[in-house]
């Protein structure tokens, strides 16, 4: 886990903006990530296909947005659902 931005902002403003690099939401804090390098980056896809294939009804995909707390947004390196996300 990379250093926080400590200047506390709202889970709303953190859901309003883009950030590249991605960031993470940790009760008010801006954590930011690691930004991985190529053999990081290879082992992600790969773990992706090979999940597609095997499990071909479930979705991997890489560093979606995902709430784990009322207070945490975490970037996950491969997050696998097993239904498509509702869209606002």
């Amino acid at each position: 886990m990379g250093m926080s931005v400590e200047t506390p902002i709202s889970v709303e403003e953190y859901l309003s903006t883009s950030y590249d690099p991605g960031v993470e939401y940790v009760d008010g804090v801006l954590v930011e990530l690691n930004v991985g390098d190529w053999l990081y980056s290879l082992v992600q896809r790969n773990l992706i296909v090979a999940l597609s294939r095997k499990y071909p009804r479930v979705y991997a995909v890489p560093e979606l947005r995902s709430q784990t707390s009322a207070t945490r947004y975490r970037l996950p390196d491969v997050c696998v659902l097993l239904a498509a996300p509702k869209t606002k």
